[in-house]
């Protein structure tokens, strides 16, 4: 009996506690949530969150059935003000967005104690700050957006720690320095943008080898280099191909046509030299190809094997090769090319078959041609920016 004593108060003591650990759990999400609203909201978008109110009913919000927030998307609510710290006491959250609003100051490095979180989602804010190295605590995120902010700093090598990563969008931000190479430890990394910053060298060769990739835009940095001779056997999944406003140089690769489920490639305002690749038209799924101001030559009759092969490309809508390099006469009649065409830019190089009105009438009534390319844009340049 006196052995059982001690047992039967053991027993009567884990009972107690496992009941009292919701309650601190529940208090816990509900002052985290407090603590959230009061940084967030001072115009009061948050009302209904306070009073005795069950918080897993409150707008925005959803719990698991212990009662644990796994949910919070405030998105487009015109929140301002700033992130709270005590957001990191959310520690079951698997889903944040609090994009399109107008939040201010830094990411809290409490966003580390998020271990369960898969998506993270605060682009189009007005966020300063460096992104937290601790962020590549994170192993369970699979997308992380942090676009269209004012973040400033290095990209931190350690996001490269972020071993379900599938999304990755850093874009229109003020970051400056060097891709990292630790992201081409992403093995599943599949949408890479960082176009829009202040980003300088050349691109680490590992991030052309990620097989996995689908989206990569570079656009609108100060990157150089050149690609590397191998990129369309080792890219074999890519679709976009987004490195405008930069200053890479060298020739374009001749194994980039091997890249064959590529659609867009928008490579314009560097300094690519050298022909076109030939068969570029095995890229039978390729809308949109803009190469325009560059040093692309184009003089024999080999050099133009490129344009003929676009024939193949029945879904290409847009095609601007001005202010090239490129010589001579086309080989071919643009009403050869896609009758999906509504964009073809020949201007400012020294083509001497020029489409005629005739041509022009075969085509769709809507096709615009930019003859002299002076001020043209590419019509379907984006910049990559995950859709929150």
């Amino acid at each position: 009996m006196c052995t059982a004593f001690p047992l039967l108060l053991l027993l009567l003591a884990n009972l107690f506690s496992g009941l009292a650990a919701p309650v601190t759990g529940a208090t816990t999400h509900r002052a985290a949530l407090l603590s959230v609203r009061d940084r967030l909201d001072p115009f009061n978008v948050l009302s209904s969150w306070g009073g005795d109110d069950d918080y897993c009913q409150w707008r925005g919000v959803s719990c698991d059935g212990p009662g644990r927030v796994t949910v919070l998307d405030l998105s487009e609510l015109g929140l301002s003000g700033s992130i709270s710290p005590a957001i990191g006491n959310l520690t079951n959250l698997q889903f944040l967005n609090l994009s399109h609003n107008h939040l201010q100051g830094k990411l809290p490095p409490e966003f580390s104690n998020l271990v369960y979180l898969e998506s993270l989602l605060l682009g189009s804010n007005r966020l300063t700050g460096e992104i937290p190295a601790k962020m590549g605590a994170l192993h369970k995120l699979v997308i992380l957006s942090l676009h269209d902010n004012n973040l400033a700093g290095r990209i931190p090598p350690s996001l490269g720690d972020l071993s379900s990563l599938t999304h990755l969008d850093l874009g229109e931000n003020r970051l400056t320095g060097t891709l990292p190479s630790s992201l081409a430890s992403l093995p599943a990394l599949q949408h890479l943008s960082v176009t829009r910053n202040n980003l300088t060298g050349a691109i680490p060769t590992s991030i052309f080898h990620l097989s996995t990739l689908t989206h990569l835009y570079l656009g609108h940095n100060q990157f150089s280099g050149s690609f590397p001779s191998d990129m369309g056997d080792t890219l074999g999944h890519l679709q976009v191909l987004q490195a405008n406003n930069n200053n890479f140089e060298g020739h374009l690769p001749a194994s980039l046509p091997h890249a064959g489920m590529l659609r867009e490639i928008v490579l314009a305002h560097n300094r690519f030299s050298g022909p076109v690749p030939g068969d570029i038209g095995n890229l039978v799924h390729l809308q949109s190809l803009s190469v325009r101001d560059n040093s692309l030559e184009a003089k024999t009759k080999e050099d133009w094997e490129f344009f003929a092969s676009l024939a193949n490309c029945k879904h290409l809508h847009t095609l601007d090769l001005s202010h090239n390099k490129l010589e001579g006469e086309l080989p071919i009649p643009i009403t050869d090319l896609s009758p999906q065409l509504a964009f073809i830019g020949l201007g400012g190089n020294n083509i001497t078959n020029e489409p005629t009105s005739a041509d022009l009438a075969s085509l769709r009534p809507t096709l615009q041609v930019d003859k002299t390319a002076a001020t043209a844009v590419c019509p379907d340049c984006r910049d990559g920016s995950i859709d929150d």
